[in-house]
């Protein structure tokens, strides 16, 4: 840094001029309201809001119509599936008819991003007595699992309860249970999320941005670190006969981290929970699977607008029972956490 003053003069900051730091020149001058940062090994200028939204180093303005391909998407038929976190510049656009499926990673854009088609990140649908399976493992937590249906005589299997260290205060997304087959065999339970009051929700910016959640440990000398967690599973169905198969639980709808500067959203974003199966098999009763519970939604936006919806609805449970058997449940509702900065 250097600066021009005279003797006793007061330091005014204003006037600082700020040429390198070890060795590397910055780039550009700074105007009101930039922060400096580090782009492809060089000092630059950046607006407050590229550090919330991604920096302009992000992939070109890609253009989703099923026919381009991108390095950081496999396309199969009309969907593209994320591969990595991913940063998008001004221009992005997602035709109508066309998905991108986030499968637990981050989309941020720092520009405009235009969704006429899907973003989504659903839980997995049970099938006959197999249950859905846990979301898609990227840099951000899953949705859980659901549970088995039985096959031959017994109860329903149950989901495993989200961690308490990985839920946020202001949601539920439980699984739903499982349908019992009437003649004393019992569905089993959907996984259970136990809020937390002590982490926040849609008020914590930091947990918004990463899809992590930080806990303060001594005087301020420390933290831990856990992950959001999505929807719980489903419970499976149960079965009285030996002919007869309870419907497996649907998966969690898997969390959801969308940082967009000018989010127009004409289409659908989705963390909906998977559908519980139906029970099958002839003669005796069965009960169909619960549905999972929906996923958790964190979307940071400075603009938005259009005609779209974003959803995080519950799976339905499986539609058809054998004999007397029992429907099982929707899971519950997701949650969406909205930051309009």
């Amino acid at each position: 840094m250097s600066k021009d003053t005279k003797q006793n003069d007061p330091l005014d900051l204003w006037d600082l001029t700020v040429v390198g730091i070890n060795g590397s020149t910055i780039q550009g001058t700074p105007t009101t309201g930039q922060v400096l940062t580090s782009i492809s090994n060089s000092l630059n200028w950046i607006s407050v809001g590229s550090v919330i939204f991604g920096a302009v180093h992000g992939v070109n303005a890609p253009i989703f119509d099923g026919v381009n391909t991108f390095s950081f998407a496999v396309l199969a038929g009309s969907t593209y599936s994320l591969i990595r976190d991913v940063d998008f510049s001004e221009g992005t656009v997602i035709n109508s008819g066309i998905s991108v499926y986030t499968a637990g990673y981050k989309l941020l854009c720092n520009g405009t991003l235009t969704n006429n088609g899907t973003i989504f990140n659903d839980g997995y649908a049970a099938v006959n007595a197999t249950a859905g399976i846990h979301s898609a493992i990227g840099t951000l937590g899953i949705g859980l699992a659901g549970a088995n249906g039985h096959t031959g005589v017994g109860n329903g299997s149950s989901a495993s309860p989200a961690s308490i260290t990985n839920t946020l205060g202001d949601a539920n997304p439980s699984g739903g249970n499982g349908g019992g087959s009437s003649d004393g065999y019992t569905g089993g339970s959907g996984g259970a999320y136990l809020a937390n009051t002590a982490n926040g929700g849609s008020h914590y910016l930091v947990t918004l941005q990463t899809g992590f959640l930080y806990t303060q440990q001594g005087v301020g000398t420390g933290a831990s670190l856990s992950i959001v967690q999505g929807g719980c599973g489903g419970g499976g169905g149960a079965s009285g006969s030996v002919s007869c198969n309870g419907g497996g639980g649907g998966g969690g709808g898997g969390p959801m981290v969308l940082c967009i500067l000018n989010f127009v959203n004409n289409g659908l974003v989705s963390s909906k929970g998977g559908a519980g199966a139906s029970a099958t098999g002839t003669g005796g009763n069965a009960g169909s699977g619960g549905g999972g519970g929906g996923g958790v939604i964190n979307l940071i936006n400075r603009l938005y607008s259009g005609t779209g919806t974003i959803v995080v609805d519950g799976g339905l449970p499986g539609a058809t029972v054998i004999g007397a058997g029992i429907k099982g449940l929707q899971g519950t509702g997701g949650h969406i956490n909205h930051f309009l900065s």
